[in-house]
């Protein structure tokens, strides 16, 4: 009986411990949504401090629990605003954050080609007028045969069948790039033989 009734005192301290610590916390509730769109953002962060905090669900809502107090939320996702709130929390709070659409600064990619003699590459450019007048409706690695140096031949087997060999090395030794893309298979790398052109 002893037991039963020292049990039964543990279980309510039990009891009594969880509702007054569940007592101390409050709930902050809210949706995020795009500013333009209206629509929910799935997964955006909503930090209370380092640590703590929630991922909005399909809808873009969310629930979050907390011990009374101040905090500072801030609201975040990949592509918007980062969205910041001093909050005072004593009891349970809804807030509503529309995040705004960050334009990202376009980027610009500068590229540089070798120049005749100024960098330590042997190359060879070939124009697109040359291309034009000599090449017909050859296969384009047959347009080598114009640059010193280099061999083309047509192998059996239909369009694109062409081998390329510079100064004697083999076509899988070799890099050809057609307006700075290379046109080399990347497995065996070997040169593609047939590539539109315009």
């Amino acid at each position: 009986m002893l037991k039963r009734t020292s049990l039964l005192f543990v279980f309510i301290c039990f009891v009594f411990v969880a509702n007054a610590q569940d007592s101390l916390n409050v709930t902050l509730s809210g949706s995020i949504k795009d500013s333009e769109t209206g629509e929910g953002l799935i997964g955006a962060t909503v930090l209370a401090k380092v640590g703590v905090g929630v991922v909005a669900d399909l809808d873009g809502n969310f629930i979050l629990k907390l011990p009374k107090g101040e905090y500072a939320i801030e609201v975040s996702m990949l592509g918007y605003r980062k969205y910041s709130q001093k909050i005072k929390l004593y009891s349970n709070k809804k807030i509503d954050v529309k995040l705004e659409n960050t334009v990202l600064d376009e980027v610009e990619v500068v590229a540089n080609i070798a120049q005749i003699r100024e960098t330590p590459v042997a190359f060879s450019s070939i124009t697109a007028t040359k291309i034009q007048e000599e090449l017909g409706s050859r296969d384009i690695s047959m347009i080598a045969n114009t640059t010193p140096g280099a061999y083309a031949s047509s192998s059996g087997g239909g369009s694109g069948d062409s081998r390329v060999t510079i100064r004697g090395f083999d076509q899988t030794n070799i890099g050809v790039l057609v307006d700075g893309i290379p046109v080399n298979d990347m497995e065996t790398g070997a040169v593609f033989g047939v590539i539109g052109m315009d």
